[in-house]
């Protein structure tokens, strides 16, 4: 009852029903976040059917190991967010998920994507697991890991725009970048916040 409570959540959020569908099809597994979906199946895939509904990838993913792959939904604020990733992925592989493919309902209109997935915990999760002995410590490790990120992707013109604990994950001790903002040719300001961002990381409390 518990997972079908979270699924219907998200489908009231996601006008396509596209999370919906991905478990019934797949079998999915609802995870934490109010969009999240991982992909199960054994099948070849390109495109499927829900309820007469057609839905198309932009690449095949017959090569990867469902279990390894995550849906993100996109909502009409984050039209863009793939090619954002995919900029950034470019720039910094060893520190952004990698984008897959975009998925499109039977009229081309993009719905979501489909992304490497990250097993880890969110910034916050993983500081408050730790020790207090050591917490502040693996916090300013991590920001410095950040602050790289940032030199590197502002040297391309690029920012993230929305960096904050619940936005990086850290999987074997090592910080990765997840949803970023996306709007066209607002990266100057991005690149502004995420200075100010990291800023506010450095209070355990923020």
């Amino acid at each position: 009852m518990q997972k079908q409570a979270t699924l219907d959540s998200i489908i009231s959020k996601v006008k396509m029903n596209l999370a919906g569908m991905i478990q019934v099809r797949f079998t999915g597994l609802i995870k934490t976040g109010k969009r999240a979906t991982y992909l199960r199946s054994e099948k070849m895939l390109n495109e499927f059917y829900e309820n007469k509904e057609k839905y198309i990838l932009d690449s095949s993913i017959d090569y990867y190991d469902r279990k390894d792959l995550f849906f993100k939904s996109t909502s009409f604020l984050e039209k863009g967010q793939f090619e954002k990733l995919n900029m950034m992925y470019n720039i910094l592989p060893e520190a952004i998920p990698a984008p897959i493919t975009k998925v499109r309902n039977s009229n081309g209109k993009e719905i979501g994507y489909i992304m490497k997935k990250i097993n880890g915990y969110t910034m916050s999760n993983y500081l408050e697991g730790l020790d207090a002995s050591i917490r502040y410590k693996e916090n300013d490790r991590i920001i410095k890991e950040l602050n790289d990120y940032v030199e590197k992707l502002s040297v391309n013109g690029i920012g993230h725009g929305d960096i904050h604990r619940r936005n990086v994950i850290i999987y074997e001790s090592k910080p990765f970048l997840v949803d970023p903002f996306s709007i066209n040719n607002c990266d100057s300001w991005y690149m502004k916040r995420d200075v100010k961002n990291l800023k506010k990381l450095k209070s355990i409390e923020y």
